[in-house]
């Protein structure tokens, strides 16, 4: 169980994180938008927002953009979406560095991220990364919160969190992968597999709706197949780098 946070932790906690704060806030309107950008803020109905590219990102990210520039489609909007979720990233990483290091290295780990430029890069930009982050670290803390106190609402917070980075990117996976594992170990089999159960239906529903959207047809992008096929390996390569020594840590987190 952690212990309430001291006055000056507190203090400097909040500091680090308005400066973060104000670091993506500085230019996240004047940046002119990018391809992909444009097509996490392409107008239209939820329904092709959901379906939109969907064998490359799942709909998680452009959903949760869909409602928050709805009906106006302004890319200042939508920025503010990976804004809101790359600050409090900040302030998540510390309350997850806290159970494994000291207060004062916890709050130096959270003044690298508010002061990394690539993290307010990402946070300036219409992508994923931000909030995928965001959830990533929201998941290991809701997952330590579980594993100290099998109450509803925490079960349902976590079970809730996890459907929700699996929403955001298919690689959710080298996350949730040691989270469940490790709840396995300590929670056993039934409360693991009821916890994960919107998950595993999120990513059974995506399997099928990809194979049938795909289905041999090029992408709205109008991308070949072998540039397709290489793409998601870059994908793959930098988004594993940015998550994969997050995800190696569960094992030491819980």
């Amino acid at each position: 169980m952690t212990k309430p946070l001291p006055r000056k932790v507190l203090v400097a906690l909040i500091a680090i994180t308005a400066v973060g704060l104000v670091l993506r806030l500085v230019s996240s309107g004047s940046i002119s938008p990018t391809g992909d950008e444009a097509l996490n803020l392409l107008p239209g109905t939820l329904w092709e927002a959901i379906m939109r590219d969907l064998s490359f990102n799942p709909p998680g990210f452009r959903v949760l953009v869909w409602f928050v520039t709805l009906p106006s489609s302004s890319l200042l909007l939508g920025r503010l979406v990976s804004v809101v979720a790359g600050t409090l990233a900040i302030w998540l990483l510390f309350l997850v560095s806290r159970r494994l290091l000291t207060t004062s290295q916890s709050l130096l780990a959270s003044a690298f991220l508010a002061l990394h430029p690539w993290a307010i890069f990402h946070s300036q930009s219409l992508r994923s990364y931000s909030v995928f982050l965001f959830a990533t670290l929201g998941v290991f803390w809701l997952a330590a919160r579980v594993l100290e106190e099998e109450s509803t609402n925490r079960r349902l917070a976590f079970s809730l969190g996890m459907a929700f980075l699996a929403s955001v990117h298919y690689l959710a996976f080298l996350v949730l992968a040691p989270v469940l594992f490790v709840s396995l170990r300590r929670r056993g089999l039934r409360r693991t597999l009821l916890d994960a159960a919107p998950t595993v239906a999120l990513y059974a529903v995506l399997l099928v709706v990809v194979m049938n959207a795909v289905g041999g047809k090029a992408e709205s992008r109008q991308l070949t197949p072998d540039y397709q096929g290489l793409q998601v390996l870059w994908d793959f390569f930098h988004t594993a780098v940015a998550t994969g020594g997050l995800a190696g840590l569960a094992g030491s987190l819980f």
